[in-house]
């Protein structure tokens, strides 16, 4: 199996009044399938606020079945609107398990198949293979490799930091030099054109395999994964789960093995923003604190160097599992996995997924329970870029819609209650002055107040608006400058900017609680959906410039995007 596993996703975006703690807020949901098993097993962001989501289908998701189960990739945009989806197989089994960007706006994408579905099938159990797409679904090139043995991803690849990817998994064969035994882990880097540069294969003589990666924020990678030998250390019992560090040209720096005398995994790496990793997985020991009862969640922080930070456990007595990490952009980490109990809040029945924010120091800011009575789970959570993250994950009953039937896919956003995100350009003034957006305070749905979109360095005593929809961003020409929120367009009641008496200059400030607004309490005609919980709103200012010639005469802010709160 497979899943990619990148590094932060830096897209050029400045938020306000972020504390990474605060409670996250469905923004939407989505739940696809056909009525045969479809599961998604990752995602990769975009580069541009959108999302990758794969997986595999025994149906036709994306396109006719080419027979046993096909893979699917599909893109959404940040409004939850799949823009594209893509299916691919041959008449043997063929499995998408992770993705990861490419660093362009496009993906890399790579799971195991029983066919030929990119050369040669090398006979074994399953060969690996490894694609890349660019942002509007063309395979650029994909690529299969294999032995006669079994060879499988799982969890394992990281970008390089130059265009390329890691990716790494295990094999019971000589995939990256001879076998020491049962399963062997391997870890390779490729390059941006499909072409390997080193691969290697280590292990102990019974099993081990490489289940999670994470970049180093160097050049090299954080691989991680399970042993029932000692490949780190000297074994506990069980299976033991072990952290590795290895340089770009595959030199292993060192490598750590930590476990108790029962059963523990390390099912998912990320890189801290340090230099430093996180890791977590399942224990049926006590590994960071007292077991529960049942299977419980672990998480650990390490340094650059190998040495341990801090270790967490929780869990309930009836059985759960960290699948996930992601970085939350302020030092701490999302994560999220499956939970039989009530773990962050009353179990929906059967399994439900769940998901977390911790702080740097392992303090847990909120945790969050999502089901339905049927079986529902996270397979895994990317960045938004903006604070919130993306969660994919199976669901068999109607999670984010109506159940097609089995097991369907459903994606996620959800986004930190008072983010505002600036984005677009604002049009110099006839003074020469750029008109900035900014907000303080949080958008409720219940508060009336408390929430101020601000634009300042517009020009005096001029009268102005603010431009408002729910339906995305823009950048379209619009009197000389840019209209940067999407159609259908809102206005808010009229505005005044104030500032220094004649003549004109900068001094003037367009300013407008959107809570009152948004209740009727300054008039006019507000939108109904700037008072429900989870809209994502697009702002700017606009107002009058008679320095410019009609129909130019305007002062256009940059936008700002928030999100509403419940409170």
């Amino acid at each position: 199996m497979c899943n990619l596993i990148a590094s932060t996703l830096g897209v050029g975006f400045l938020a306000f009044a972020v504390p990474a703690a605060v409670a996250q807020n469905q923004v939407w949901i989505r739940q696809i399938g056909t009525s045969s098993n479809d599961e998604p097993w990752n995602a990769a962001p975009d580069g541009s606020g959108g999302v990758y989501m794969t997986g595999f289908t025994s149906g036709s998701l994306g396109g006719p079945s080419a027979g046993g189960v096909d893979s699917f990739l599909a893109h959404y945009d940040s409004a939850g609107s799949q823009t594209w989806i893509r299916q691919l197989g041959t008449s043997g089994n063929d499995l998408l398990y992770g993705a990861a960007p490419d660093g362009s706006s496009g993906v890399y994408v790579c799971g195991t198949t029983s066919g030929s579905l990119a050369g040669p099938y090398a006979g074994g159990a399953a060969d690996i293979w490894l694609a890349r797409y660019d942002n509007a679904g063309n395979q650029a090139w994909i690529r299969q490799i294999g032995t006669s043995g079994n060879e499988q991803i799982y969890a394992a690849a990281a970008q390089d930091g130059s265009g390329g990817v890691y990716l790494g998994g295990y094999t019971d064969g000589g995939l990256g030099g001879p076998s020491a035994g049962g399963t062997d882990a391997w870890l390779a880097r490729y390059d941006g054109a499909g072409n390997q540069l080193w691969i290697r294969q280590f292990g102990t003589s019974v099993g081990d395999s490489v289940l999670g990666a994470a970049p180093d924020g160097s050049g090299g990678v954080f691989v991680t994964g399970a042993t029932g030998g000692s490949l780190g250390g000297p074994p506990a019992g069980g299976l033991d789960a072990w952290l590795a560090r290895y340089d770009n040209a595959g030199n292993q720096s060192w490598i750590r093995q930590i476990g108790t005398t029962a059963d523990e995994e390390s099912l998912a790496g990320a890189a801290d923003g340090s230099g430093g990793v996180w890791m977590t997985g399942y224990t049926w020991g006590n590994l960071g604190g007292p077991s529960a009862g049942h299977r419980d969640v672990w998480f650990a922080s390490y340094d650059s160097a190998g040495n341990q930070n801090w270790i967490r456990q929780i869990g309930t007595s009836s059985g759960d599992q960290g699948y996930n990490a992601v970085p939350d952009g302020s030092g701490g980490m999302f994560l999220g996995g499956i939970t039989s109990g009530s773990l962050g809040g009353p179990n929906a029945g059967l399994q439900d997924a769940w998901f977390a924010s911790y702080n740097s120091a392992g303090n847990q800011n909120w945790i969050r329970q999502i089901g339905t009575n049927l079986q529902d789970w996270v397979d895994q959570s990317v960045s938004d870029g903006a604070g919130g993250l993306y969660m994919t994950g199976t669901s068999h009953g109607s999670l984010g819609g109506p159940n097609a039937g089995l097991q369907d896919a459903w994606i996620a956003r959800y986004t930190p209650c008072n983010v505002g995100i600036s984005y677009c350009t604002a049009k110099t003034n006839s003074l020469g002055c750029s008109p900035t957006i900014d907000a303080s305070g949080v958008a409720s749905a219940t508060a009336g107040f408390g929430f101020t979109i601000t634009a300042s360095n517009v020009i005096n005593n001029k009268p102005g608006l603010v431009l408002y929809s729910n339906t995305g961003r823009a950048a379209v020409s619009f009197q000389g400058g840019l209209r940067c929120v999407n159609t259908p367009v809102r206005r808010s009641v009229q505005l005044n900017s104030g500032g220094n008496p004649p003549p004109n200059d900068c001094s003037g400030v367009y300013s407008i609680d959107m809570n009152a607004f948004a209740v009727g309490a300054l008039g006019g005609t507000p939108a109904a959906y700037l008072a429900v919980p989870g809209t994502i709103v697009g702002a700017q200012c606009w107002g009058r410039d008679n320095g410019f010639t009609a129909p130019n005469n305007s002062t256009l802010s940059d936008a700002l995007e928030y999100s509403v709160c419940p409170q």
